[in-house]
């Protein structure tokens, strides 16, 4: 079975740290582990027993390395950027020390979508086996994720995670046969619960696995699935074994990548073994200035040498689309040659390249510089300077703007604007609630941020940074709880404790800590009344918030009638009323 190491799976956290990487550690040839951290912790990316920066390395560095949470972490995200191409080992000898690719070097340089663009696609060139995947637990030949889709497609459409363990992680797709009897296998299994879980258990037997560390492998790939729109999780199903499960379900995008996937050439490592040797570099080339192009990058400067590329392939292609990720597949410098990258230029600031993003069409481009016979030599400028993610490029926010646009176009006034959206929202799931919020926020002009999934160190579920009042915000989805209750102060409270506690981030003792959830409380005066108990004897502020009135904020804002001040929310106490 594929084992899938999980830092966190949240695949915007994963590619938003990929760039903050790069960016500090591009001009190294060659970087370990240990740097990666210093790097994280520095930029608060990661925590170990609650507490970010230089506070957690001292804390895991004297530490075991079976203890030391920092170099677990970090090699975790290592073999994340290893499954999708953007890092690989240095050299042959060993796994680590590890280099950027070319790819990697695209993805550290664009804008934030395009980078995420880039490992939409690197999800599809993810295959097994590599050449550099002699020392994995798991032998399946497998194209993973175009797998889960077509499996969920003759599934019905719906997918429990001990089925995918037992199914797509657990099958050889490049044989017919063994799909189809996978198919046939969950089939058997459904209406029956206990058939599922003791063909689970049997299967942790087997692996000499527990069934938590066997059921934690499929967080990592459920995350990108939905992180890409592929899959829709938190699907309560009853039907498929008379008990209700929390499933995952294959979106109309999903559908549609799967198409994408069955029209394309699939370059496996076979296959390219098999290859006539004059025939192996132009694969190469192909498959990466495809994977390029489909993410939206000019790949214009290279047209001659692609055009020649595919005359010389035509055989094989056929005039469709060739799926072949060999940063991915085969070993970097192999890879590197076949590119005209040489080790002493790879590295180096030769040309100038560019990477910007087209807001309205989505477009993401990054030009690529070549030379004589298309040769590319490296890429070398920042589409960004700041090592924070550009939070006006969040595709969620994007996609938030366009929602707001459209109720206001639907309506004639900012309350009824804000009354739709609000409506629309009354059953959000927490995965769908907590980044709206921090997306509302984040279009009143301040820096909020989601805490990362699974981070047990950062208490808050977001937080508003600034450079001295950081505001930690507790949020409710409407499936937690309708109305905000009295417990949610009170972990509101607990959050402001530990951010001045533990110093995370810069904030004040007088800065408030919110609670955000779909309705305010039925309790208001009880819940007035701690608030004002709290304030009097701990001299600490709590401001409630519900989502009507974020709605009404981000609405005016959007119309460019509004802007917050930091301090406005900031000073908040009670329950806050919006009147605009």
């Amino acid at each position: 079975m594929l084992r899938f190491r999980n830092p966190g799976s949240n695949i915007e956290t994963q590619v938003g740290s990929f760039q903050v990487l790069y960016r500090a550690l591009k001009d190294a040839k060659r970087f370990t582990t240990s740097d990666m951290g210093h790097v994280m912790a520095e930029a608060n990316l990661f925590t170990a027993y609650g507490y970010t920066g230089d506070k957690a390395l001292e804390i895991t560095s004297s530490r075991s390395d079976s203890l030391n949470s920092t170099k677990m972490n970090m090699k975790m995200y290592a073999e994340v950027f290893r499954m999708l191409g953007w890092v690989a080992p240095a050299d042959r000898s060993a796994s680590y020390p590890l280099a950027f690719t070319f790819i990697g070097s695209c993805a550290g340089n664009s804008t934030f979508a395009g980078a995420l663009a880039l490992a939409e696609e690197s999800l599809l060139g993810f295959v097994n086996p590599t050449e550099n995947s002699q020392n994995v637990k798991y032998t399946e030949n497998v194209r993973f994720y175009p797998l889960v889709l077509r499996a969920l497609r003759d599934l019905g459409g719906t997918m429990y995670k001990h089925e995918l363990c037992l199914g797509p992680m657990s099958c050889d797709d490049i044989d017919e046969s063994s799909y189809d009897g996978m198919i046939e296998k969950i089939k058997s299994l459904r209406g029956d619960y206990s058939r599922l879980s003791d063909a689970f258990n049997d299967l942790c037997q087997r692996l000499n696995m527990k069934p938590t560390s066997v059921d934690n492998s499929t967080r990592l790939p459920i995350g990108q699935l939905s992180g890409h729109g592929w899959i829709e999780t938190g699907i309560r199903d009853r039907t498929l074994y008379n008990r209700s499960l929390s499933c995952i379900k294959i979106t109309d995008k999903g559908a549609t990548k799967l198409r994408e996937y069955l029209s394309m050439v699939d370059l496996r490592l076979s296959d390219f073994n098999a290859l006539e040797p004059n025939l192996k570099a132009p694969a190469i080339r192909a498959g990466v200035y495809s994977m390029l192009e489909r993410a939206g990058f000019n790949v214009d400067s290279v047209r001659a040498r692609r055009k020649s590329d595919s005359d010389a392939l035509a055989p094989l292609l056929k005039g469709r689309e060739l799926n072949f990720s060999p940063y991915q597949t085969l070993w970097p410098d192999t890879v590197n040659e076949a590119l005209g990258l040489t080790p002493d230029i790879r590295n180096q600031e030769v040309v100038q390249e560019t990477a910007k993003h087209e807001t309205h069409s989505d477009k993401r481009e990054s030009s690529i510089e070549s030379t004589f016979e298309g040769t590319i030599l490296g890429a070398s400028a920042f589409a960004h300077t700041s090592e924070k993610l550009p939070v006006a490029e969040r595709p969620s926010l994007i996609e938030l703007r366009g929602l707001i646009e459209d109720a206001v176009a639907k309506t004639s006034t900012i309350a009824d604007a804000s009354r739709l959206l609000f409506n629309s929202r009354v059953n959000d799931k927490q995965n769908q609630f907590y980044p709206l919020v921090a997306d509302l926020f984040t279009l009143l002009g301040l820096d909020c941020r989601e805490s990362r999934e699974g981070d047990n160190g950062a208490r808050w579920d977001a937080l508003i940074k600034d450079s001295e009042e950081s505001i930690p915000i507790e949020i409710k989805s409407p499936t937690e709880e309708l109305y905000l209750s009295l417990k949610a102060v009170r972990q509101a409270l607990e959050n402001k404790v530990i951010l001045l506690s533990r110093e995370t981030h810069p904030t004040q003792r007088n800065t408030s800590s919110l609670v955000v959830g779909y309705n305010l409380p039925n309790a208001r005066a009880e819940v007035a009344k701690i608030i004002d108990d709290i304030y009097s004897t701990y001299r600490l502020r709590i401001g409630v918030i519900g989502l009507e009135s974020l709605f009404q904020l981000a609405v005016s804002a959007t119309r460019g009638n509004y802007k917050i001040d930091l301090s406005e929310i900031g000073r908040s106490k009670g329950i806050v009323n919006v009147d605009l």
